[in-house]
């Protein structure tokens, strides 16, 4: 997954989760400090492979804080296939 904002210093922590076909929701990424992730053109990379690369998600759910006194604007949010 790859997250582009506006301001690389709005973002404090990201973390994402994804529904299961029994409608649970697992964590994939636990709330992380974005300082963690590497930063490319296109924005962070949160990369989703883990215990979980094999199962199916029906939706995916983002959270995150931001820094206080700054606006956040997700510029875009990219899936990309394995």
């Amino acid at each position: 997954m790859v997250i582009k904002t506006d301001s690389t210093g709005a973002l404090s922590t990201i973390g994402v989760e994804a529904k299961t076909g029994d409608g649970r929701w697992i964590s994939l990424v636990p709330p992380t400090a974005v300082t963690s992730f590497s930063q490319g053109k296109a924005g962070l990379v949160i990369p989703l492979l883990g215990a979980h690369e094999n199962t199916e998600f029906s939706r995916v759910r983002l959270s995150w804080s931001a820094n206080s006194g700054h606006p956040l604007v997700l510029e875009h949010i990219a899936l990309y296939a394995r």
